[in-house]
This record gives C-alpha cells, sequence and structure tokens, in this order.
C-alpha cells in the first residue's frame, strides 16, 4: 500500500485475516451460548465477506446510478451496524 497500489485486492488482503479470525472466535462463542448479538455479528461478517465480493466481482444493481462501489458500501454499512450491535452486546 505505501509503495502506491490503490487495488482494492490490497485492502482486501490485509483486513481477511483479522475478519476470518473474528469470524472463527464468534461462530465458537455463538456455538456455546447463542446470543441474539452474537447471531447479528456473524450476520455482520458474513455481509462483510459479501460486500468484498462485489466490489472485487464488480456487481452493480445498475450501471450508471448504482454501482458496484455504492453496493458494496451500502453492503457494509449494514454489515458495520450489526457488527456494533453484536460487539456491544444489544
Amino acid at each position: 500500500m505505501l509503495a502506491g497500489s490503490q487495488a482494492f485486492v490490497m485492502a482486501i488482503v490485509f483486513y481477511l485475516p483479522a475478519v476470518v479470525y473474528l469470524t472463527l472466535r464468534f461462530a465458537q462463542a455463538y456455538r456455546r451460548r447463542p446470543t441474539r448479538s452474537r447471531r447479528d455479528a456473524l450476520i455482520g461478517f458474513g455481509l462483510t465477506f459479501a460486500a468484498a465480493a462485489i466490489q472485487q466481482l464488480q456487481i452493480p444493481i445498475h450501471p450508471v446510478w448504482f454501482d458496484h462501489n455504492a453496493l458494496y458500501h451500502v453492503v457494509q454499512a449494514v454489515a458495520f451496524v450489526l457488527l456494533f450491535r453484536g460487539v456491544s452486546g444489544e
């Protein structure tokens, strides 16, 4: 990244290990004691993976008005809300 690469794939490479680790830990905690907040967090992590796939596969809803970048950000925003609810126990 410091060398000047602006590819989104580089961002995925850097955050993927942390997201995989946290997903596995939340899944483990959910298996031990299922709660709504842990379920929300797991859904949020799933949406994070889906958002990354949308970005990389360039899946648009509309090529001009709602391209893959816009869709990525909407899906990621929903994921962040669920992750917040999951880690805050709400």
